[in-house]
C-alpha cells in the first residue's frame, strides 16, 4: 500500500460502524460486531467486516488504505481484539487472507499481534485471523478461545 494516498473520508454512522464513499460513488460500510456469542473468552472481541453497496468497483488502493485506517483507529482507542473471517462464497478466501496479511503489515507502529487459523467446514475453507492488542489484559485467554473456536469450525460454543 502506498503511504502517499490518503484514506477516503469516513465517519462513524452508528456504534462501531463506519461509512465511506469512494471516488466512483461506491458506498462501503465497515463494522465491528460483538463476538462474545461465539466463545466465552470473547469478551471485548469483535468480528470485523466490510460491505459494499452495489457492484464491486475496479481496484482502488484507497479502499484498502481506508479500511486499514479504520482498524488502526479501533486499536488506538481500545485494547480489544478483532477477528477477520475471509468470505469463502466465491472461492477467493485464500486471496482475501493474503490481502488481510498485507494490510496487517501496515500496522507495524501499533502493538498488535496477528494469529492466523484455517479449517474446513462442510466443504468450505475457513481462513480467519485474530488481531489482538499486545497489552490486552485477557491476551492468553482470547488467543486460547480463538483456537478453540476455530477447532470447532467457527461455530458458537454449545
Amino acid at each position: 500500500m502506498s503511504s502517499l494516498l490518503p484514506p477516503y473520508e469516513y465517519y462513524l454512522c452508528d456504534e462501531l460502524k463506519y461509512q465511506f464513499v469512494t471516488d466512483n460513488h461506491k458506498t462501503y460500510i465497515a463494522y465491528f460486531l460483538d463476538a462474545k456469542f461465539y466463545n466465552e473468552a470473547f469478551k471485548d472481541v469483535y468480528l470485523f467486516n466490510f460491505d459494499i453497496y452495489g457492484n464491486k468497483p475496479k481496484y482502488d488502493e484507497r479502499i484498502s488504505i481506508t479500511v486499514c485506517s479504520i482498524i488502526r483507529d479501533f486499536f488506538k482507542q481500545h485494547q480489544n481484539a478483532l477477528i477477520f473471517i475471509c468470505d469463502s462464497s466465491d472461492g477467493r478466501e485464500m486471496g482475501r487472507s493474503k490481502l488481510f496479511h498485507q494490510w496487517y503489515k501496515s500496522f507495524k507502529n501499533l502493538p498488535i499481534h496477528k494469529i492466523d487459523r484455517y479449517c474446513t467446514v462442510e466443504g468450505y475453507n475457513l481462513y480467519s485471523s485474530l488481531l489482538i492488542h499486545k497489552e490486552n489484559p485477557r491476551y492468553e485467554a482470547i488467543i486460547s478461545g480463538f483456537g478453540q473456536w476455530m477447532d470447532n469450525g467457527g461455530m458458537p460454543e454449545e
